[in-house]
């Protein structure tokens, strides 16, 4: 994808309470076949388990974004700490792209969803 579509979705897509720090995209040059992935540190405002809560949608808003879900792989939670002076939850999140030719994941049903 463009880089610049792609972190412009990423901000379209995150919730107000996840403020992102920093987003490292890595490329696949080494070693050889490796896929790039994104790799995003995030701050999120709010008490623990709201804070928690945030990241979890988000790491689902990634998933189920009908443009970017279909080009990931995984979306995952790599690091989570509380910083005691300011309150907030700092996380990492790894976002490794599709592999060429995989298809996409099917969407989970919700929980309460008719079939």
């Amino acid at each position: 994808p463009v880089v610049s579509d792609l972190l412009q979705r990423l901000g379209e897509t995150r919730p107000k309470n996840i403020a992102l720090d920093f987003i490292d995209i890595r490329a696949p040059e080494i070693p050889p076949g490796t896929l790039p992935s994104i790799l995003l540190k995030a701050s999120v405002r709010g008490a623990s388990e709201m804070a928690a809560s945030e990241v979890a949608a988000y790491q689902e808003i990634l998933k189920d974004d009908p443009v970017l879900g279909p080009k990931f792989d995984t979306v995952e939670v790599t690091s989570s700490t509380r910083d005691v002076t300011n309150g907030r939850l700092h996380v990492e999140i790894l976002i490794k792209f599709r592999p060429p030719g995989k298809p996409a994941a099917k969407p989970a049903a919700k929980a309460g969803a008719k079939a």
